[in-house]
C-alpha cells in the first residue's frame, strides 16, 4: 500500500481492513504496561492468554482471555493472531503464578525445552504484570544471573522456584500485591482537546491507529467483538477525507477545528 501501511484481512467478514496496531505500528511509552491488541486496556488487569494450534502454543503474542475467546467465537472458519496473523484452534488461559507455579512455568516455556529465555521471561512479565518497560530493560541484566541460580543461561523450574531467589520470589514480592492505578480520561464531547493530549501522551500528534486506539479505551464498554473493526472503518473513513491518506499523523487543532473530531463524535 502506497503509504506504508499495512492491511489485515477480517475473516469474519471477508474484507480488508488496517491491520490491528503492534507493538512495531502504534506509538505508546515503554514506560508504561503492555496493552490487549484487541481492546487495548492494560494487560495486566485481567487474566491473560495465548493462542494453541494443535495443543501447543503457535505464536509469542499475549491478549486478555475474554478478547481471545471472543475472538475465537467470532471465526466461523480459520482463527489468526491478531498480531502475527498464526492460526489458531485453541486458547490458553495463563495461570496465576502464585497459585499454580507448575502450570504457569509449562505455558510461559513456549518452547518447550523444560527452561524459560530471557524472550519468554519478558514476554509474560509484561503480559501479567504492571511493568515499566524502561525499567525492566534497564535491570533485567542485574536480574537475570539472579534468577538464574543455577548459572546456565536459562531459567530452570528448581531456579524459578528458589525461596530466596527465584523468580516467584520476586514477583510476589514487587508487583502481586500492586493495586491497578487508573486516571479517567476527559470525555471526548465535553473537552476534545483534553481527551486527545490524553491518549497522545501530552504530545501533540497522533497516528490514525492512536486514534483507534483511544477511540476504543474510551468507549469500549459493554460493546460487543465487532465494535473495534467498526471504530477502524470509521477512522479510515473520517482520515481520508478530512486528513489524507499520505499523511501518517494529526495535530491537536487538526482533529478538533478540522472534522475529524465531529465526525468521530457523531
Amino acid at each position: 500500500e502506497k503509504s506504508g501501511r499495512a492491511y489485515y484481512v477480517n475473516h469474519k467478514t471477508e474484507t480488508t481492513q488496517w491491520e490491528f496496531p503492534t507493538a512495531e505500528n502504534t506509538k505508546r511509552p515503554s514506560n508504561q504496561p503492555s496493552e490487549c491488541v484487541v481492546c487495548y486496556d492494560h494487560l495486566y488487569l485481567e487474566p491473560v492468554a495465548a493462542f494453541l494450534k494443535r495443543g501447543k502454543r503457535c505464536c509469542r503474542h499475549f491478549l486478555h482471555y475474554r478478547c481471545a475467546m471472543q475472538l475465537k467465537s467470532s471465526r466461523q472458519s480459520a482463527c489468526f493472531c491478531p498480531t502475527c496473523r498464526s492460526p489458531f484452534d485453541g486458547v490458553l488461559k495463563l495461570p496465576n503464578v502464585n497459585k499454580d507455579q507448575d502450570a504457569w512455568f509449562k505455558a510461559v516455556d513456549f518452547s518447550c525445552q523444560g527452561k524459560l529465555t530471557k524472550q519468554e521471561v519478558v514476554d509474560i512479565l509484561t503480559a501479567q504484570f504492571p511493568i515499566d518497560q524502561e525499567r525492566l530493560s534497564e535491570e533485567l541484566p542485574n536480574l537475570w544471573p539472579k534468577w538464574d541460580v543455577s548459572g546456565t543461561g536459562f531459567i530452570t523450574k528448581a531456579d524459578m522456584q528458589h525461596p530466596q531467589l527465584g523468580i516467584v520470589n520476586f514477583l510476589c514480592r514487587e508487583f502481586l500485591q500492586v493495586e491497578p492505578q487508573t486516571t479517567k480520561p476527559p470525555d471526548l464531547v465535553e473537552d476534545v482537546r483534553g481527551w486527545f493530549l490524553f491518549y497522545a501522551s501530552h504530545r501533540n500528534t497522533m497516528q490514525q491507529e492512536e486514534v483507534v486506539r483511544a477511540l476504543v479505551k474510551s468507549h469500549q464498554t459493554g460493546q460487543d467483538s465487532g465494535w473495534q473493526d467498526r471504530i477502524r472503518e470509521l477512522m479510515a473513513n473520517a482520515w481520508q477525507r478530512f486528513v489524507g491518506e499520505e499523511e501518517e499523523e494529526i495535530d491537536v487543532d487538526a482533529f478538533e477545528k478540522g472534522g475529524v473530531a465531529h465526525a468521530v463524535i457523531t
